[in-house]
């Protein structure tokens, strides 16, 4: 990106990151395998750097939708839903070494 504002700070050459988490799980219970998570995109993370800065913005999304699991084990997973995010909100370079 030629530019990105962040707290109404203006940065210049910003650069990004994305890392994808894909997961997948099953158990054996009871002499059977069950599938608890089908193969998906689990989290998602954008991180945003900016030249002479550093890390300027993150932001993660994670969502795991569970199977369900067959009635007679009396159990439940819930499903998984967070969005989350930092800014900078302030810097700093001190020049003395």
């Amino acid at each position: 990106m030629e530019n990105m504002t962040v707290n109404g700070q203006t940065y210049s050459d910003v650069y990004s990151s994305k890392i994808s988490l894909n997961l997948s799980a099953s158990v054996f219970i009871v002499f059977s395998d069950f599938t608890i998570l089908q193969e998906q995109n689990a989290s998602t993370i954008t991180n945003y750097y900016a030249k002479d800065i550093g890390l300027i913005k993150s932001d993660v999304s994670t969502d795991i939708i569970f199977e369900d699991i067959p009635e007679q084990l009396n159990f439940e997973i819930p499903d998984v839903s967070v969005q989350s995010n930092q800014n900078l909100i302030d810097s700093s370079i001190n020049l003395n070494f």
